[in-house]
This record gives C-alpha cells, sequence and structure tokens, in this order.
C-alpha cells in the first residue's frame, strides 16, 4: 500500500452530471476509463494529498483526472434535427423592434353565426314520416 494512499484526507462526493468532483475550491474532470466511459453519479472517493494534490478512487482503482474549469458547461440535446446549416439569425433586442398594434384585433366573445348559417335555427325540418337517412316518405302500415 503506497504511503500517500493512507496519510492523506479523503472526502465522498457523488460525481455531477457534467462528468466533475470539487473539493473546495478544487474542480476535476473525470475521464473514461477502461471499464466506464462515465463517472456520473457514481460514488467516488478524493484524496487531498499532502503534497496538495489530488486523486480521485473510485472501488480501489484510481481514476484520470484534469483540471476542470469552475463553471463546466452541461450539454443538452437541442430540439429537432441536428443539420449542418449555420444557425439562424437572431431576431433583434426588444428595444430595437419597432413598436406597432395588431393589424386586427382577436375578437373577446365569439360572434353568432351569419343569418343563413345551417346551425341557425330556421333550417328545413324533415317532412313526417321520413327517416333521416331516407328522404323518401315511408307506406304507413
Amino acid at each position: 500500500m503506497a504511503l500517500e494512499t493512507v496519510f492523506c484526507f479523503k472526502e465522498q462526493r457523488t460525481v455531477a452530471p457534467d462528468n466533475t468532483v470539487q473539493l473546495g475550491e478544487h474542480r476535476r474532470q473525470l475521464l473514461p476509463g477502461p471499464t466506464r466511459r462515465s463517472w456520473v453519479r457514481a460514488v467516488v472517493e478524493v484524496q487531498e494529498r499532502l503534497d496538495g494534490s489530488l486523486a480521485v478512487d473510485h472501488q480501489g482503482t484510481l481514476i484520470a483526472t484534469t483540471a476542470a474549469p469552475l463553471e463546466a458547461p452541461t450539454l443538452r440535446a437541442r430540439a429537432g434535427r441536428l443539420t449542418n446549416t449555420p444557425a439562424a439569425p437572431q431576431p433583434p433586442a426588444p428595444a430595437a423592434r419597432a413598436r406597432t398594434a395588431p393589424a386586427t384585433p382577436a375578437p373577446s366573445t365569439p360572434r353568432p353565426p351569419a343569418a343563413d348559417h345551417p346551425w341557425r335555427g330556421g333550417g328545413r325540418r324533415q317532412p313526417e314520416g321520413t327517416d333521416s337517412l331516407n328522404t323518401q316518405p315511408q307506406p304507413r302500415s
């Protein structure tokens, strides 16, 4: 057993969604290992050695790390299809847009149907003795 792993400060940490762990002001990016591509949500042991260096251990195996920025960006999938076309130009800022009134305001209440609309009550009725599917009068029995 190496003395630097015995004489060090050890802290348990859960790996963040951006594959980083933080101990105080230090932030380390965990690199893919031979058995895992991602360490997200893994519980690891961060060792602060007496010489000031940091080491990250997972179940007895040291994980390769690099220095990470203070705020590593989290990548998220975009909605829609990915293409190789350049991004569409952004619309102007709200202050730069001209203030115009809408062409026609939306009605606040629904309008009644026109006088000749079929939903109006004055539609023609079926003659008595006719079936709704057959317009011919039915013989009475």
